[in-house]
């Protein structure tokens, strides 16, 4: 179900897709549009470099996983609840509490991975941790297909919301699947 979750929740928040439309209705500036895809795999790549170092001597990584995680998931919800609240008035000040938040939610998703993928190696032997990956990945893209149709719904005419409370709700949306995934791996 973790595995599933986490790619339901980058579903509705795609930085591919979701993000870079979201961001190019706050502003003109194609710089900050492709800083969303940036910010992403810098927050993946950049943390585990020195979040090794600290973890791996740890003799319980779980904690950490679910601290990391947590904030991740707050950030999300953050950013889908201040997309309500601020709505179109601020679209600068939106910018700014988007790309702070989503810069930490990428930032601990980085850190939470370090010891998520220490915790799946010890637990799982290697002879079936590719089909448990493989498994993650078959049910987190059949519930990204839900989420695609979903969003498909939300941003469009027929949901009845406007800009930017749709996105709100796609964030709000990413934010309790990435809850769940958090909370069913810490269990």
């Amino acid at each position: 179900m973790n595995g599933a979750m986490m790619f339901a929740g980058f579903a509705f928040a795609s930085y591919e897709l979701v993000l870079p439309a979201f961001v190019q209705t706050l502003t003109a500036s194609s710089f900050f549009v492709g800083l969303t895809g940036t910010l992403m795999r810098l927050g993946w790549s950049v943390p585990q470099v020195f979040a090794g170092r600290i973890v791996e001597p740890m003799p319980r990584k779980m904690p950490v996983f679910a601290l990391f995680g947590g904030i991740q998931t707050l950030m999300w919800i953050s950013i889908g609840v201040l997309a309500i609240l601020i709505g179109t008035d601020y679209p600068t000040v939106l910018l700014i509490a988007f790309l702070t938040c989503y810069g930490l939610a990428m930032t601990c998703m980085g850190t939470a991975s370090v010891p998520r993928m220490d915790i799946m190696g010890k637990a799982f032997p290697s002879s079936v941790r590719a089909r448990v990956f493989a498994y993650r990945r078959l049910t987190g893209g059949g519930l990204a297909t839900i989420a695609g149709v979903s969003i498909g719904y939300i941003l469009g005419d027929a949901s009845g919301l406007a800009f930017p409370t749709n996105y709100g709700v796609l964030f709000v949306a990413a934010g309790i699947c990435i809850g769940l995934s958090v909370a069913s791996f810490a269990m």
